[in-house]
């Protein structure tokens, strides 16, 4: 469990403006030249086609992360003209008889090195077109021009820069939102330049997009500390003692409130309690104190504070709302570790690395589905349809992931159309895939019936549908439409009584309480087994009766969130798994 962290320290002045670039390195990639250029700050997607005289849409092509916007030190491959001079350096001086193969070098970038072609480099050395290696010595053309070795590490790139306001015309379904991602300026800037209301932008509009100037200094290289950090795991990491406290905090609203949640308290705990049988067996000394967690923010308050939980050492729960969020807060200040079994929401995380999510959150689900049609439904056309504003925080996640997702050079498009467009867009004879990022239980029930009315349009193709895990539970929706447009969708969990393991546990569940096995019965279960076998055992068990764990920090000095997910598919009304996804 214990990680040591190590900042790299660079002291580097900032850098913004277009630029041009003289003696850029070129790279031969599947028989086509690329400049290999590295993101500086202030580079944009817009200033590295105006640049390297190409499009946005080829850089794009080549490299499809930077649709989401570039990152200083990204790595940017940029197909050369083939209608313009390269840009490359002119060396007439003499060159040396031999060249010894470096890390990296290829008979191309040598070739180019000393303007010979890569024939005679061949000719001369036998073997050479199979493989080079490292160390070894080339024999170079008697024609071979080039600078020395030592003479060729100083060759400096010249940067020039100027300022710009830059007038950009709107694509079609283009955002602010996506615009600044584009451009690398915040949405706020542009709407200020524009004066622009509610951040509503339409096709063909010519916006302003600022490019600040910066003042330009010589960059000035220092040596590179390396400064050991105090590891905050060390806090985070449990002392190795005789017995530990464990609290769960549950919602049995005893004292009144919601039936529903009172059983999935209850059913949960019943799940806890098998997992702690086990690890008993294992060799776990704990004492668990279950209280039942108050909807009244006061009382939770008092509850958080009272001797019950003093001193613990880890807590599971509470499964909703604000009481969340306070317990969150609680756990940060009193350095106790907190597991959140059931909710899952990214503000609890941010800069507070004693919180779990155990479950993903509906960005990391929609980012799944996402990422499985990008890798496994690349032949497919893949539609993405336009949803509410409260969901449009999903439609771009799933749009930037779907991107950064393809393999470098793919030309696999992903079309976005409105529901009411939806009908041009599917394909007669093949397969067309609808994904729908809304949560919105009238959108979703809208959506199918309008689809419904257009299906006839595919022929004898096929249309599935890609939505939220909402959906399983919309029953406005009818089985048949989920059934009759495959309905598929991400989920944190897989919870099957065909599945040997679940099989297992269900027996051990009827033994011990005369009762069938549910999936917050089983979330229990899995949830306890991992964290405190993880956490006071050390012995990792990522896998349960319907769960993959993979705890990942969301970012520095954060907390963690599982980072599998499942996909799910409807099939003769029941759902299936057809994949599985682990960031």
């Amino acid at each position: 469990m214990k990680k040591t962290i190590y900042t790299i320290l660079f002291c580097l002045s900032s850098i913004i403006g277009f630029s041009q670039p003289e003696n850029p390195k070129i790279e031969s990639i599947e028989g086509k030249n690329f400049y290999v250029h590295v993101v500086q700050g202030g580079n944009t997607l817009y200033g590295l086609s105006k640049l390297y005289k190409v499009t946005p849409e080829k850089v794009i092509e080549f490299n499809p992360s930077a649709s989401n916007g570039l990152q200083f030190g990204q790595v940017i491959y940029i197909p050369v003209d083939t209608n313009q001079t390269a840009i490359v350096p002119k060396i007439d001086t003499p060159a040396p008889a031999f060249h010894k193969v470096e890390k990296g070098d290829n008979l191309y970038n040598i070739s180019k090195r000393y303007s010979v072609s890569m024939e005679d480099l061949v000719k001369l050395n036998a073997g050479s077109e199979k493989s080079i290696s490292v160390g070894q010595e080339l024999k170079l053309p008697s024609n071979a021009k080039g600078k020395a070795e030592e003479e060729i590490s100083r060759i400096e790139t010249q940067i020039t820069f100027s300022d710009s306001v830059i007038l950009y015309t709107v694509l079609p379904h283009e955002t602010i939102y996506s615009i600044s991602k584009r451009f690398m300026i915040s949405v706020e800037e542009i709407s200020a330049a524009n004066d622009i209301k509610n951040n509503k932008i339409r096709k063909n509009d010519v916006i302003k997009i600022p490019v600040k100037k910066e003042k330009v200094t010589k960059v000035e290289i220092r040596k590179v500390e390396v400064i050991k950090q105090k590891n905050p795991d060390e806090e985070l990491s449990f002392k190795t003692r005789g017995q530990y406290k464990i609290v769960y905090f549950l919602p049995f609203a005893l004292d009144g409130g919601s039936d529903n949640l009172r059983g999935i308290s209850t059913e949960f705990l019943m799940g806890a309690q098998l997992a702690m049988d086990s690890l008993e067996k294992m060799g776990l000394n704990a004492t668990i104190q279950v209280i039942d967690a108050s909807s009244d923010t006061a009382k939770f308050k008092e509850q958080l504070n009272s001797k019950e939980v003093k001193n613990c050492d880890l807590i599971f729960g509470p499964f909703h709302g604000q009481t969340v969020e306070i317990a969150a807060d609680w756990a940060k200040i009193n350095k106790v570790r907190l597991v959140s079994p059931l909710f899952s929401a990214t503000k609890i995380l941010e800069e507070n690395p004693y919180i779990y999510n155990a479950v993903n959150s509906d960005i990391t689900l929609i980012e799944g589905s996402a990422k499985y049609l990008a890798e496994n439904k690349r032949e497919d056309q893949i539609v993405l349809i336009k949803v509410d504003a409260k969901d449009n925080e999903l439609y771009q996640a799933f749009r930037a992931k779907f991107l950064q997702s393809l393999p470098r050079g793919s030309k696999v498009k992903l079309l976005e159309c409105s529901q009411s467009e939806m009908g041009n867009y599917i394909k007669k004879g093949g397969n067309t895939i609808l994904v729908i990022p809304s949560r919105d239980k009238v959108f979703s029930t809208r959506f199918i019936n309008n689809l419904d009315k257009v299906s006839s349009k595919a022929g004898s193709g096929t249309i599935s549908v890609f939505a939220t895990k909402d959906w399983a539970n919309n029953d406005d929706i009818k089985g048949y439409y989920k059934n009759k447009f495959s309905l598929h969708f991400a989920t944190p969990y897989d919870f099957n009584y065909s599945y040997d393991p679940t099989k297992k546990l269900l027996k051990k569940y009827r033994v011990k309480y005369n009762s069938d096995l549910s999936k917050y019965g089983t979330q229990g279960f899995d949830v306890s087994l991992y964290f405190l076998s993880d956490f006071l055992l050390h012995k990792t068990i990522p896998i349960g009766v319907m769960n993959k764990i993979s705890m990942k920090s969301v970012g520095s000095g954060s907390g963690y969130e599982n980072k599998t997910c499942f996909i799910l598919k409807q099939v003769d009304y029941e759902m299936i798994q057809v994949g599985m996804i682990n960031e």
